[in-house]
């Protein structure tokens, strides 16, 4: 038989503050704000407006302050809470304390009648929790929410949690972190995880121990945790982040349903002769492309999971992203500027696009893009590579 759903919700420190006896959080890092300069856009600019007056309220508001406004970002202080007997459960993460009570901002799963409005149905949980298994020791947490199926949060959200056990002191005994993708695995072993500590994140886990550890979720992205992933990564014995020449890279979606450029084998010869090579990350191991990247100096794709690994770049990268109206997020703005990179959005035509799912493919200009190439200094002349950045360079922390 399982276990019955919390019976109340709080907000973790709500809740540390009322039980302090069963937990207590360690601030790690203040909060802060930091602002950037707006986008530098160029391409099909014509395609913003007609999907913008397809949006309305909120969702109109929010794509325009993506494609117009400045990069904002509202960086939350870096803590880490430590509950006594507490439990972790299932898929996208359920934190619950030893009084039976939710709380939800370390998960996305939600319980309905407790702080469930709006919630994506697939983290909707309903009825009894999975039989529950106990474990000894300190337990830490680094999954939540989209880490366990995409590898842009994976990256950019769970692994950075590492380092502030680190920080605080803490060392645990197991690690509930995603499994599911040989990417988990192989991310995890690189940045000094044994495996065998870990406890997969899924549907199916309940687990209690003597002391549950959580870091708080970040997002967006701090300077702190791109310096970590790119120090932890060129601190690596086979690391090429010195490597010369430098590489100008482009990412290709060419066998995914979506965000696929339909015409790049029209535009990629055009790039192959300013020094552009083609991947394919699919085919490639966790290591093969970290490697690749810290030989980048250029960076371009299309909007998709395989931009993260610019982390693994010297600061002072460039980094072009080809998207569409239908899909303006900010993410990847953020996380060039968190990196201490350059970043540039290429608008390409979309073809066959829905507002709603917010996806399409795209159709390149291609000569408009080789001359926003030009225009920007991101290449010099027709075969010549960019200067590249100082590879010793650390990254500087805003105050």
């Amino acid at each position: 038989m399982g276990t019955p759903p919390p019976t109340h919700f709080d907000l973790s420190k709500s809740w540390v503050e009322k039980n302090c006896a069963s937990g207590s959080v360690a601030d790690l890092e203040p909060a802060r704000e930091v602002v950037g300069p707006p986008r530098t856009m160029g391409g099909t600019l014509e395609a913003i407006e007609p999907v913008l007056d397809q949006t309305r309220g909120a969702k109109h508001a929010t794509f325009s302050n993506y494609i117009y406004g400045p990069v904002q970002r509202n960086l939350e202080g870096a803590s880490l809470t430590s509950l006594k007997q507490a439990r972790v459960a299932s898929r996208g993460v359920a934190v619950i304390t030893n009084d039976n009570c939710h709380l939800p901002d370390f998960g996305m799963i939600r319980f309905p009648g407790m702080s469930d409005h709006g919630t994506i149905p697939q983290y909707l949980h309903q009825g009894y929790l999975p039989r529950l298994k106990k474990v000894s020791g300190t337990l830490g947490v680094i999954s939540f929410g989209w880490s366990s199926n995409n590898y842009f949060h994976f990256l950019t959200e769970a692994i950075p949690k590492l380092r502030l056990f680190a920080k605080a002191g803490v060392t645990y005994d197991k690690l509930y972190a995603p499994m599911s993708r040989p990417y988990h695995r192989e991310m995890l072993a690189l940045f000094g995880v044994d495996t065998k500590k870990v406890i997969p994140e899924s549907y199916h886990a309940h687990v209690q121990a003597d002391m549950v550890c959580v870091p708080n979720d970040q997002h967006p992205v701090r300077e702190e945790e791109t310096q970590f992933l790119f120090e932890t990564a060129a601190s690596l014995p086979w690391s090429k982040v010195k490597q010369e020449p430098r590489k100008l890279v482009y990412v290709s979606r060419g066998r995914m349903k979506l965000r696929n450029c339909l015409n790049e084998d029209e535009f990629m010869p055009k790039l192959e002769r300013l020094g552009f090579e083609r991947h394919f990350l699919e085919t490639m191991s966790v290591r093969e492309q970290i490697e690749l990247f810290q030989q980048a100096d250029v960076i371009m794709g299309p909007h998709g999971a395989g931009l993260a690994n610019m982390v693994f770049a010297p600061p002072g990268a460039k980094v072009i992203e080809l998207g569409t109206p239908y899909r303006p997020y900010d993410c990847f703005a953020e996380l060039a500027a968190a990196c201490g990179h350059s970043f540039y959005w290429h608008v390409a035509k979309p073809i066959e696009g829905n507002i709603d799912t917010e996806e399409s493919n795209l159709w390149v200009d291609a000569d408009n893009l080789i001359d926003f190439l030009h225009q920007h200094e991101i290449v010099v002349g027709p075969t010549a590579a960019p200067s590249g950045p100082d590879k010793t360079k650390r990254r500087q922390i805003a105050a």
